[in-house]
């Protein structure tokens, strides 16, 4: 009495070879989880290249909006530079209706205009030399008291 396990060889090549043939059950699991793992893979590059045509466009959309934040804040230092010349035009241009003689080159004082105007301490060119020395009072112009 002999134990069927004892001294026998199990016989694996049939096993071997069922698993390892072109038909085999194994071998055609192994082909579909290949098939389906490379069908995942040209999923997730199709996802990476729209991701990084996603991400250039971000890029170009940031580099134009930089882009046109310098212009806009160009513009807008153009601009203020403008309302600024604008205003000291417009101020010199009421001066010069307001006194049409400051600008002459005639003393307001005297009315010589024979003299080179000197500034008073308020910044107008109205009087001429010997009158600032002789004490002219206030200038002409604005009634600020000379120093």
């Amino acid at each position: 009495s002999h134990s069927p396990l004892v001294g026998s060889t199990p016989n694996y090549g049939s096993l071997t070879s069922s698993i390892n043939a072109p038909g085999g059950v194994e071998t055609q699991r192994l082909r579909e989880e290949l098939n389906l793992n490379k069908s995942k893979l040209v999923q997730w590059e199709e996802g990476i290249a729209q991701a990084r045509k996603a991400c250039d466009a971000w890029k170009k959309e940031a580099e134009d909006s930089t882009r046109r934040a310098k212009i806009i804040a160009q513009e807008r230092d153009e601009i203020s530079l403008l309302k600024c010349e604008d205003n000291n035009f417009l101020r010199f241009v009421l001066l010069q209706m307001a006194f049409p003689q400051a600008n002459s080159g005639q003393c307001r004082a005297c009315q010589s205009k024979s003299n080179p105007l000197r500034s008073l301490p308020c910044g107008h060119f109205t009087v001429c030399e010997p009158c600032l020395s002789r004490g002219a009072h206030d200038c002409p112009l604005c009634h600020q008291q000379k120093i």
